[in-house]
């Protein structure tokens, strides 16, 4: 078999060395799973319609995408388009986890930790930090301080890999603190305004909780 032609050349570093652009992949559920975000999402000129997500999602997933498993298993969570159905929620976290996406180990545990179900909970999240610590999910691992530790006052674990994403967990949080406030300013009814800032003080007091764990 010939690799290489007569003068030894190939075409592909040939045009590395020449500095031209090679053309990215694309992924064959890519245009479904956009499509189904701007509905989602209400972006690029459509009105949201999770219905009409719901029904891209799943064509981005006969397509071979992971990170859609996770959008719909959120919705039949949140009930999102969708009756609300935990059990069909965990059949595509499930799923998704089967096909290597470890973050749908962090929907599975937030699913039943609010079934008050904590021992399958600390067994998924266990499963989500097995995962290389430069691949972990933000998001999740922002879950697992402020969702499941923090407000059921557990231990925390991974704490090797959970300074990895310090900054990021502790930017979320910061941006509703930054909410929070923008609602205090603006709220007239004084039992809203007092929500609110029952809220802040929470927030408040688990950015001290992950500040103190992780810097």
């Amino acid at each position: 078999m010939r690799y290489f032609s007569e003068n030894n050349s190939d075409p592909f570093f040939d045009n590395l060395e020449l500095g031209v652009d090679v053309e990215p992949r694309v992924e064959p559920w890519t245009e479904m799973f956009e499509v189904a975000e701007d509905y989602y999402y209400g972006l690029g000129g459509e009105i949201q319609d999770y219905e009409e997500a719901m029904t891209y999602f799943m064509k981005a997933i006969k397509l071979g995408s992971l990170e859609a498993y996770v959008h719909v298993g959120d919705m039949y969570s949140y009930g999102e388009g969708v009756r609300q159905d935990d059990k069909k929620a965990l059949q595509f976290f499930k799923e998704g986890v089967k096909k290597g996406h470890m973050k749908c180990y962090g929907k599975m545990a937030r699913v039943f930790a609010s079934a008050e179900n904590m021992e399958n909970a600390s067994k998924c999240w266990s499963k989500f930090f097995e995962q290389d610590s430069s691949s972990l999910d933000s998001e999740q691992a922002h879950s697992y301080m402020a969702d499941f530790i923090y407000r059921n006052g557990f231990k925390l674990k991974y704490v090797d890999k959970l300074k990895g994403v310090a900054d990021d967990v502790l930017s979320c949080e910061n941006s509703w603190i930054d909410f929070y406030k923008s609602r205090i300013e603006d709220e007239k009814d004084s039992k809203a305004r007092q929500a609110y800032q029952e809220c802040l003080a929470d927030i408040e007091d688990r950015i001290r909780f992950i500040s103190d764990a992780l810097i």
